[in-house]
């Protein structure tokens, strides 16, 4: 089979759970081609938006933390943080106009079926999501859900989906791990770029020497947001196709290279090592693909709204707040079972 193919049929069942028409389900190049150039457009175009977006999302956030009575769960929090980027940045959403429960309710819907299609053999049909429909066509009036190439979850999906999981860990790491001087020097950093996006921020490594540029690349080469990445092949003479899985975590993780230039005493968390052996740590390094099928995010787009929506996070909670239960440790890798930490909760000090 072609390239394109190979990787659009075990995506089958995206098209029947969300009824989407895009470059991870279609067997068309040309129309592969034609859907990431629309992605890169509008991703470039959003490079004048960053400075908006971070007092957008730190607004949010603040908002959110202020309304709270016992406390606040962090991963919804996030998943509607991440949604709202992806509206403006994809749909030229004016987020500051959409309904809230709106928000929370496709942020929500879209994990369950994501969910619910890779455990049940019986997939939930897109036609008969009534609900999650009207809900979009609210949130995209220039959508149409009925309508496979023109459903707003073509570009939703890959935007949102993958970055709300690595923004959740990438907090998690940088608000909530045992070193006090580490969360102190990176809060400030993180502050510093909220203010001023800049590659000069983003990239600074000052006298510690990690930047934030750092910290996430830390945070993609332990969580990568596509943690697997399937292949159909059809070999000659057998009727039946053969379904392949490329392990990205574990190949991020255990690259031998990469096995060799921790301390023993290093926390697996460790953004130093881009620091001192970035060649190395870039060996096997691929959250955002490769080659033909490497993501648009990738030039930019990827790095900075991880930072951004990291920063509003980190910012805003400071040292007021805490993570209960708190699962970060310094020797052992978060989980990154999709529905791993769901419940966690940020409470008041």
């Amino acid at each position: 089979m072609s390239k394109t193919a190979s990787r659009a049929y075990p995506n089958q069942r995206l098209q029947i759970v969300f009824g989407i028409d895009n470059a991870f389900t279609t067997t068309d190049f040309k129309r592969r081609m034609r859907f990431k150039g629309i992605a890169s457009r509008h991703l470039k175009q959003f490079d004048t938006e960053w400075r908006s977006a971070g007092e957008d999302a730190r607004f949010f956030v603040k908002q959110r933390l202020d309304q709270a009575k016992e406390g606040v769960k962090v991963a919804p929090l996030i998943q509607v943080l991440a949604l709202r980027l992806s509206l403006q940045a994809i749909h030229d959403v004016d987020v500051t106009t959409i309904d809230d429960d709106d928000l929370s309710f496709v942020a929500r819907e879209i994990n369950r079926l994501w969910v619910s299609s890779k455990k049940n053999s019986t997939l939930e049909h897109w036609s008969q999501q009534f609900k999650l429909h009207g809900a979009l066509d609210a949130l995209c009036p220039d959508s149409e859900c009925s309508i496979p190439e023109k459903n707003a979850l073509n570009l939703i999906l890959p935007s949102y989906e993958t970055l709300w999981r690595i923004v959740l860990r990438c907090f998690m790491e940088v608000a909530f791990c045992e070193f006090t001087d580490r969360k102190v020097l990176w809060r400030m950093r993180l502050s510093k770029f909220l203010a001023e996006p800049s590659f000069t921020n983003l990239e600074d490594r000052g006298e510690w020497g990690g930047s934030i540029y750092d910290v996430v690349r830390e945070a993609l080469r332990l969580y990568p947001p596509t943690r697997r990445v399937y292949r159909e092949f059809q070999y000659e003479g057998r009727a039946e196709r053969e379904l392949v899985a490329a392990d990205i975590e574990c190949l991020q993780r255990e690259h031998p290279k990469n096995r060799q230039l921790s301390e023993k005493d290093d926390p697996v968390f460790h953004p130093q090592l881009w620091v001192r052996h970035e060649a190395e740590m870039n060996e096997g390094f691929m959250p955002f693909g490769r080659d033909k099928f490497l993501c648009p995010a990738q030039a930019k787009f990827g790095i900075w709204a991880i930072a951004i929506l990291v920063a509003s996070l980190t910012v805003e909670v400071g040292t007021a707040w805490q993570l209960r239960p708190n699962p970060v440790t310094r020797n052992a890798p978060l989980e990154t079972d999709r529905e791993a930490y769901l419940n966690l909760v940020l409470r008041r000090m």
